[in-house]
């Protein structure tokens, strides 16, 4: 088998500009042309350096066991309490935005140009059905994932405008025959490509309220393995199927994507739901079918409530000499609400694992001293 391997950071690369257009959906004749494929391809793309790249900025937050955290509030000195209060948010994998340097940025930016510039060097339409799948799903993921990481620190994913568009909506991805947005990869590319409703669990929002952004990239050997267990924990989390007994209420996501992937609705969403819900979730769906959309959790999927610093940024004073004191600053790794996240998501492992579902429990040590307390020495 041929592979293409995508070399990351290559030097040779030369740097494409990301242009923002009008929110303007692409005719038949383009979807037809970027959802060509070969189905005799034996063609595979290596998706390895975007698989490292997400195993060094992801925190996986693990299955959720459909609690609903108790409200936290801190009132400790004059200190802001800045933790996310929604019920989501213990949930959806996280990315460590505020503690992101510049390789980092680089390496996603990087990568980001390598997508693009490969579909006229593959070209892509030589690829098979399942590989061409992987590479929609990663390129849209990589755009989003450094958009994001271009606009942090920000609160809240549906405030993100390029030139006036949407973030979703505006035409930011340079590939031949474009520019596209991500909506025009999620809502026709796609489609075009499988009408299988798995696919709506592949695409990053960069909310709490989406699907959990994978710790590995998506590649022709792993696509539904993958999406099978992404979907899986999104349909029997807190965001997917809440916990309310009438109506039943999920994710407006499932309302999006209706027309694309649930046609007879909703026997089709009844037996989607169910090929991946839990007992609980069961017990919830067999209570009526007249399914109503819950509050979608916009808030950025991360680390620290959308602040560079967290709740941890400090004023500390430093003597020089004999000379007057001079004040400094600095970000704490490690502020209030992210501890708070990662004793939280801890917290839930030990119950699952202690219920056994959940195979193996990593607990962390997480620093608790008071960033106002330290004197700047270090």
């Amino acid at each position: 088998m041929t592979t293409l391997k995508s070399l990351l950071g290559a030097a040779a690369m030369s740097v494409l500009a990301a242009a923002a257009g009008q929110a303007q959906t692409l005719t038949q004749q383009q979807v037809a042309t970027f959802a060509d494929h070969d189905p005799q391809s034996q063609l595979s793309v290596d998706y390895d350096a975007f698989t490292m790249i997400l195993g060094h900025i992801i925190f996986n937050v693990g299955p959720s066991d459909r609690r609903i955290e108790s409200v936290r509030i801190v009132t400790t000195g004059s200190r802001l309490n800045r933790a996310n209060n929604s019920r989501y948010r213990t949930e959806s994998n996280r990315i460590w935005f505020h503690t992101l340097d510049d390789i980092h940025k680089e390496s996603v930016s990087d990568y980001r140009r390598e997508l693009e510039a490969l579909y006229a060097s593959a070209p892509v339409s030589a690829l098979n059905r399942d590989e061409q799948l992987a590479y929609w799903l990663n390129l849209h993921n990589i755009v989003m994932l450094d958009e994001l990481i271009r606009e942090y620190p920000l609160g809240r994913v549906d405030r993100v405008f390029i030139d006036g568009v949407r973030l979703t909506e505006a035409k930011i991805i340079e590939i031949e025959g474009g520019p596209i947005s991500l909506d025009d990869i999620r809502t026709q590319i796609v489609p075009a490509l499988s009408d299988d409703p798995r696919l709506m669990y592949g695409f990053y929002t960069g909310a709490i309220g989406g699907p959990s952004l994978s710790p590995r990239a998506f590649d022709a050997s792993n696509l539904w393995g993958r999406l099978d267990s992404i979907g899986s924990e999104f349909v029997n989390a807190l965001r997917g199927v809440d916990s309310s007994e009438d109506p039943v209420r999920i994710s407006p996501l499932y309302f999006e994507a209706r027309e694309r992937y649930f046609p007879d609705w909703p026997h089709d969403l009844n037996r989607h739901l169910r090929r991946y819900a839990d007992p609980d979730v069961l017990t919830i769906l067999s209570r009526s079918d007249d399914y109503r959309p819950l509050r979608f959790e916009y808030s950025v999927a991360d680390m620290s409530n959308g602040s560079l610093c967290g709740g941890g940024s400090y004023l500390y004073v430093r003597s020089i000499g004999d000379g007057p004191q001079s004040p400094s600053s600095a970000c704490n790794p490690l502020p209030r609400e992210t501890r708070q996240l990662i004793i939280d998501v801890q917290e839930r492992r030990l119950r699952l694992f202690e219920r056994g579902e959940l195979g193996e429990v990593t607990v962390y040590d997480i620093p608790t001293e008071d960033p106002d307390e330290q004197d700047g020495s270090r």
